[in-house]
Formats: structure tokens, sequence, C-alpha cells
């Protein structure tokens, strides 16, 4: 398992190559891009060409549709937006791009604009209109833009350019882009450079420090770079697996249990074990039968995993001993086959001593601590330095607790002498293991696994480890296995057997002789019999229709072997096509030994027929 370094580095490089592909695909969109532009001008030019000349009188044809107004034209169909006093930008937008695509005169603006007024900007436009008629002026298109946007638009005091500068990312991405375009829809005189500088400013440190390398020049590529940074961060949150904390919020508030009924109830593993030999159901204390259902409802709930330390990460002592290394801080992990003993790729077996004891020592490289046995460690009687009680992570997704640390243990590797640091653990099989706190020690490491041998340098002297090879299996004694039965733990016995080839079937000669005269009534029919003198018929009972009864659905394997089946009787004459009115549906019957028999469901058919 790699570290957080190589990971990095890996992300570094994936986004290296992503930037590079991009650079390389610009000079070619954007002569696509030209290509498509030049193709839409002649296409454009061919249209208006062909098109009609404009009747002055009456260019467009104009009406209302539900009391909205519409205009319909050659190339296209557009509604009025109507506007009933909330933010005016928006609205101004669509009506002037209304009005430059239907080419309104200004004369004729304010009419239509007015008529699309609702509500509270309807009475505004009541009263705006009398007022300017009192006066004796012209509410020009000018007038009324000025007028509307001074009633319903921002006030003076919101500073948007100060808005845009303050902007900063709280939720997702797409709500910060959203909100960033909101705003800057609304400032004026901004370049380039400086709404990308403000953009990438806003965004979370952890997206920003990721397209801050790109450099981009527009706020295009900016928003472009960030979506695909936040993207890459969201697929990396769904594959790693979040660290839990320390103690799990409770998921229901304490309820009142005085009040609400009876106490919460739950049973420990002895008393499961009890109740499962005496027959007594688990939430109840009836007998426990085939359909059992206990009195009265019951809420049963599944708890999680909770962590037995209580000190919350906030009131963590941060001054602990500086000296201590730095992968202490880290969750310790022990792949599975380490902690079973079982050999695996990347783990090398060697043989060692502590003292006067000959062990086992399992290098392995995706182990991130140096594990002790707890059975060697009672027997060697090492001094151990009680630590807080710790989880070590299993590569199953397990968990085992670690609550003790041995100091200083001289380790007797093949003639090098090691001193390490050893967490104790439950390990099966061998007594220590070593894992990436031992192998950064020895820096360069030249490894053979086909040999099973690792070469180092140590105190500027080569070395040289030689592997053992993995036991083989053995017959296991009544003792050994009942001393692996543990409660709350489940023993599996695979057992092998060598396959005798069944001796070929012993035919009486009389019957060999039988088999061989009538030979040709046990091969395989190639065509239909011969026609016979009389036909065989099939009286249905008077006034039936033809029965035609629809296929069965099957599988789609099934379907292949009947259209397989039907192909191969077709060609040896077995069957022939057919236009009668009359079907029948196929099944498949499986046989015993393993292949498919044809054949064909007559229920339907029989069920008309004359019994004779």
């Amino acid at each position: 398992m790699g570290t957080n370094k190589e990971r990095i580095e890996h992300l570094e490089a994936g986004l290296g190559e992503v930037q590079e592909g991009l650079h390389r695909m610009e000079p070619g969109m954007a002569d696509r891009l030209r290509h498509v532009e030049e193709t839409l001008n002649r296409l454009s030019d061919v249209l208006l060409a062909n098109q009609e000349p404009p009747n002055h009188g009456n260019p467009n044809r104009e009406g209302h549709n539900g009391g909205r107004f519409v205009v319909s034209s050659k190339t296209a169909k557009l509604e009025f937006s109507r506007f009933s006093g909330d933010d005016p930008t928006e609205w101004f937008n669509r009506v002037n791009q209304f009005f430059e695509f239907q080419n309104t005169p200004d004369n004729q603006k304010v009419s239509l604009a007015s008529y699309h007024l609702e509500g509270e900007a309807n009475q505004w436009w009541q009263w705006i209109r009398r007022t300017f008629q009192d006066e004796g002026r012209v509410l020009s298109w000018i007038d009324f833009e000025e007028e509307l946007w001074e009633r319903f638009g921002p006030s003076d005091c919101e500073a948007f350019d100060e808005a845009l500068s303050r902007i900063r990312q709280t939720g997702s991405m797409r709500d910060y882009q959203r909100e960033f375009e909101q705003l800057g829809n609304r400032v004026k005189g901004w370049t380039q450079k400086a709404l990308v500088g403000t953009f990438m400013g806003g965004l979370k440190t952890e997206i920003s420090d990721g397209i801050r390398m790109f450099q981009p020049q527009t706020l295009k590529d900016a928003i472009r770079f960030a979506r695909m940074r936040d993207d890459q961060l969201m697929r990396q949150r769904r594959v790693l697996r979040p660290t839990p904390p320390l103690r799990a919020p409770p998921a229901l508030p304490p309820a009142n249990r005085a009040a609400n009924g009876a106490p919460v109830r739950r049973l420990s593993w002895e008393e499961m074990q009890r109740r499962r030999l005496q027959g007594l159901c688990f939430n109840c204390n009836e007998r426990f039968t085939a359909g059992h259902r206990c009195q009265g409802p019951r809420i049963l709930m599944l708890e999680g995993y909770e962590d037995d330390n209580n000190v919350p990460y906030d009131e963590v002592n941060e001054e602990r001993d500086t000296g201590r290394h730095q992968e202490e801080n880290l969750e310790p992990e022990i792949t599975l086959h380490a902690l079973t003993g079982w050999s695996a790729p990347k783990t090398m077996r060697v043989t060692a001593r502590i003292g006067d004891h000959d062990i086992i020592i399992l290098i392995d490289s995706g182990s991130t601590h140096n594990f002790l046995s707890e059975r060697l460690a009672n027997l060697l009687r090492l001094p151990v330095i009680p630590t807080e009680t710790f989880p070590v992570r299993v590569a199953n997704e397990e968990s085992l607790r670690c609550q003790g640390r041995f100091e200083g243990v001289q380790i007797n590797l093949q003639g090098t002498v090691f001193s390490l640091t050893l967490y104790s653990l439950p390990l099966t099989g061998l007594d220590v293991v070593l894992g990436i706190q031992w192998l950064e020690l020895l820096g360069a490491v030249v490894c053979d696994w086909k040999q099973l041998t690792m070469e180092f340098l140590w105190e500027n002297q080569p070395r040289r480890l030689i592997g053992v090879d993995g036991q083989d299996i053995q017959a296991a004694s009544l003792k050994e296995l009942t001393k692996e039965c543990r409660p709350s733990q489940t023993l599996f016995a695979l057992c092998f057997q060598i396959a005798q080839a069944e001796p070929p079937m012993k035919i009486h000669p009389s019957m060999q002789k039988l088999l061989q005269e009538f030979s040709d009534l046990f091969v395989e029919p190639s065509c239909l019999p011969p026609p016979r003198e009389v036909d065989h018929c099939i009286n249905l009972k008077e006034g039936t229709e033809p029965i035609n009864v629809r296929p069965y659905r099957c599988a789609h394997y099934q379907k292949n072997e009947i259209e397989k089946q039907v192909q191969d009787m077709l060609q040896s004459g077995l069957v022939q096509t057919s236009t009668s009115p009359f079907s029948s549906p196929v099944l498949l019957v499986k046989k015993k030994d393993g292949n498919w028999c044809f054949c064909t469901d007559y229920r339907a058919l029989n069920a008309a027929t004359i019994k004779d």
C-alpha cells in the first residue's frame, strides 16, 4: 500500500497529463470551431437569399396566446417575458434580445413592454403613465428603462463590485459558480485578469491549489479547471474510506425510558449462547420454535462499532513527546495474511533469534508497523510499555486493539542485530511481522522473490537475508482443531479427495450380442419416417379454432439452444418449415448428462382433441 506522498505524486502526474492533453486539444478545437463558424455563415447566406422580401407593412404575424404576446416568424417562435416587480436585470436582457431580434421600432417598445407588466409592476405603470400625461411629456423607451430601473432595480447602496471581490465558496462548486456569474453580470469594467483572480481567490483551498499550476488566462478556463478538480476530489472521497471519529454521535436523542415504555435491552455474547443452548428466544422468554412470534411489538436496533476511547480530538494534549516517530500518528495497519500467517506476494519468511529463542519473522511490505505476537511476548517476559488503546486496521476492514509497546527489542536477523520497537498483536503461525517501519531503515533493498533473498547495506556493510519456504499442508490433530474453536468465531474444514475415474461398465456377452444385432435401432435419426398407407390424423372437437399458443419467455442461453437445435433438425430433415395456423410452444428440459431435451408442449392441443 503506497504512502500519502506516493498518492500525491501520482495525482500530480495525472493532472500534468490532463494539462498536456488539454494543450494538445486546443489548436484542433480552434480549427474545428472556425470551420463550423464558416459553415454556419454560408448556410445563413443561403437561407437569407432564399427568403421572400419582407412585408414592411406587417413584417411579422403577431397575436396573443393565453394572455402572452407571441411573435411568429419564419425562423423562430418567441414569447415576450412578463415582469411582476422582481429583479429587472434578467427581464431587461430578455426584452432587449427580443427587440433586437424582431427589429422592433422605438415607438412600439413602450407599449409592447408595458402590456406584459403584472401585479406591482402594472400598478407602477398606471401611475407613471398618468404622471407623464399630466406633465404633457412623451414617455420614450429610454425614460421607461430609467424609471423602471429606479423603481425596481437595486439601490445605490448595493455595491456589486465589493460583493464580487468578497465572494467565497462555502458550498458546492456549482453553487459558487452560479453566485459568481450572477454578481459578474452586474459589474462593469472588470478585466479578464481581475475576474480570474477574484474567482481563484474565492475557491476552496483544496480546489485552488490544484488548478493554480495551470495558470488559467480567462474566466472560462478557470471555471473549467475548477470543475475538473472538484470532480476529481469527489471521486477520491467515494473511493477512500473516511476515518471514523473517536466517539460516534448518537443516532437518536436520549428518550425518557420511564415515559416511553420498557428500557433498552442488550444481549451479551454469553447470554446469547446460554439462550441458544436452552432453546429460548433472544427477544422474549418463550421457547423458540419454527414460526415463533414474540408477543407484542418490538423495536430491534443494530448498533455500529464505537471506539472505547472517549477522549475527543479537541481534548488531545498537543504537548506530546516530539521525539516519537512520525508514523505513530498514522493509523497502524496490518495485512490479513500477516495476521494469519499465510504466504502471499511481497512477503518473505526468515529465521531469527531473540535471546535464546528461535523465531519466525514475516517481512511484509503491506504492513505499516512492526508487530510482535502476544504469545511470544509472554514467553520472553519482555517489559511492556502501556500505551493508549488504539485500533489496528486489518486489510479485511476489521479492527484489532493494541494496548502495549515493546521498546529496544534486540533481534538477531541472520547475523545482523536490530533494535526495534514492536507492537503487541495476536498473530497466528509466526512470531514477528516487520513492516514499512523497519523497511524504511534499510534504504535501497534488492529482493529476489523467486529465490527468497533480500540484499541491503547496513552500517556500510552488505547484508543478505535468505527466506524459508512456506509450510506444507500438515495433518491437524483434534486437540489443535479444538483450540481454534473460540467464541464468536467459525471454523471451516475443507476436505480434498482424489476422484477415481469410473471403470467402463461391463456388459454381459449376450446383451452385447443383442445390442450389435439391433444397432440400427439406436442410431440417432437423420430424417423423417417413410410415408405410410394411412396417415395419422388428430380429430378435434367440433367448432374448435386453430390451436395457436404463443411461445414461452425463456432465458437468453435457452433461446440460443432452441435456435441451435431447430437449425440442426432442419438440416437433418426431422422438421420442415410450415405455414400452418397451428402452433405449440417449446420447452427445454435438462437431462442428467447436462444436455437439453427439446420438448413440445401439446397440452392445449390435447385439451381440444376428441378422446379415443
